[in-house]
Order: C-alpha cells, then sequence, then structure tokens
C-alpha cells in the first residue's frame, strides 16, 4: 500500500487486481516522506531501477492499542505498515482528518475472473511447466485458499465503502488514468506485468466453473457482486 503526503493520496492494495504493478508504477512518484510498503525481492529489484523503494513503513508498537496488539503480533506483523493493510488500519494510524483530506482509492475485480487468477498464481510452478494445476480448480474453491481474495473488508469500513474511488481491473488503464488526473501526477500509462505470465492466455475463466462452483463464489463474493453489477 502506498500513502503519499506529496501527492495526497492513499493507494489500498486489494488481491489479484494488479495491486503489485500498479504500487511499481506509482512509486516514480513518491518523495522522501511517503510511505511504500515491502513487495517480493523480484519485485523489488523492478521498482528499485525506476522509482523508490519500501520507505517509511515501520513504527514504534505502542502506537497500537492494547485490544488489537496480541491478535498483532500473532500475525507477525512487525511494521505499522504492511501489504494488502485495510483501510479500517490505515484510517486508524493516520487519523480521520488525514483520510478524509486525502484521495483514497483501490481496485476490484470480477470475483469469478479473480479466483481463477489466483488459482493460476497459487500453482505457478506447474504453470511455468508447462503442467496444468495439480489441484483440480473444484477442489482449490474448498480448500482453505480457494477463496481468500475477497477484498471487500479492505476497502470498507462497517460496511460501507470507505475510499474514494473503486477503480475497475478490466477498465485498469484508463480508471488509473483518471485518478492520476485527480491527484495531479501526469501518468505516462506505464504498468510492468508484475505476476503475470502464468495463466494461460487461451483460457477463458468461465471454462474452469461447474454450477456448483459459480454458486459458491457468487454466495463468498456476494457483496461484491452485489454493489458493482458484477456477472458470470
Amino acid at each position: 500500500m502506498i500513502v503519499s503526503h506529496e501527492h495526497r493520496f492513499i493507494f489500498i492494495k486489494t488481491r489479484k487486481t494488479a495491486g503489485t504493478s500498479l504500487e511499481i508504477s506509482l512509486s516514480r512518484y513518491l518523495g522522501p516522506t511517503d510511505i511504500c510498503t515491502p513487495i517480493s525481492a523480484e519485485d523489488e529489484a523492478v521498482r528499485r531501477e525506476l522509482g523508490r523503494g519500501p520507505q517509511n513503513f515501520r513504527g514504534p508498537i505502542w502506537r497500537h492499542r492494547p485490544r488489537d496488539l496480541g491478535r498483532w503480533l500473532r500475525r507477525g506483523h512487525a511494521s505499522l505498515y504492511y501489504n494488502h493493510m485495510p483501510a479500517s488500519r490505515v484510517r486508524g494510524l493516520l487519523g480521520p482528518r488525514t483520510w478524509d483530506d486525502y484521495t483514497t482509492f483501490c481496485f476490484e475485480r470480477n470475483p469469478w475472473d479473480k479466483v481463477v487468477s489466483a488459482y493460476y498464481w497459487d500453482h505457478r510452478r506447474d504453470t511455468a511447466a508447462g503442467r496444468e494445476p495439480g489441484t483440480p480448480f473444484s477442489d482449490y474453491l474448498k480448500g482453505r485458499r480457494g477463496l481468500d481474495v475477497r477484498d471487500y473488508p479492505l476497502y470498507t469500513i462497517r460496511g460501507q465503502v470507505a475510499v474514494d474511488r473503486v477503480g475497475r481491473f478490466e477498465n485498469l488503464a484508463e480508471d488509473l488514468r483518471q485518478i492520476c488526473l485527480q491527484i495531479g501526477i501526469d501518468f505516462d500509462g506505464w504498468l510492468p506485468g508484475a505476476k503475470g505470465g502464468f495463466r494461460p492466455r487461451d483460457r477463458e475463466y468461465r471454462d474452469l466453473y461447474t454450477t456448483a462452483d459459480r454458486e459458491l463464489v457468487a454466495r463468498r463474493f456476494r457483496r461484491e457482486i452485489d454493489l458493482f453489477g458484477y456477472v458470470f
């Protein structure tokens, strides 16, 4: 995630929505006091050549409320700001005045498509070797990680959308251009395509679903589907 004091924006990073590519691209416009959280070593190598790496994401643990401290430590967070951080915690650390004053945004994706993207990413060793994933898609959905890409809790607070703009992955470049225009960044349209290339290009996400799979995803992502009008 990113907090830019220089351009007065907050980017909430959601899952399987080109979030890492967005971070790398936006890091080119960051100043020395802005907050940017770490990404993988491979992606950091790309980011360091073009912009700022992770910075200003650590902080004193005493800033957490005591009732949150145990859960925070159990989850292994040693930093104040981290990858896929929910809006509620970012707002709590920055304060409501800063949150309301800055432009806040994230991206969302058709959930049926998103789950398939996660499936191929989690089985990237198979796909990189030219094999089909070892776990059938229906079995993957039934597993613990199968539906663990739900982003609604990241950009909502108490069930209400808390960010100013939710861009669409399906319209990524244009929505990002409009957001950058709003925050005063002369965006050149460049995105690195990080974490891509593991999903077969000739495979439609609909082809993987049974009727039961489709309904399972519909139940899990009901609020996103209702909110943005996604269809299978």
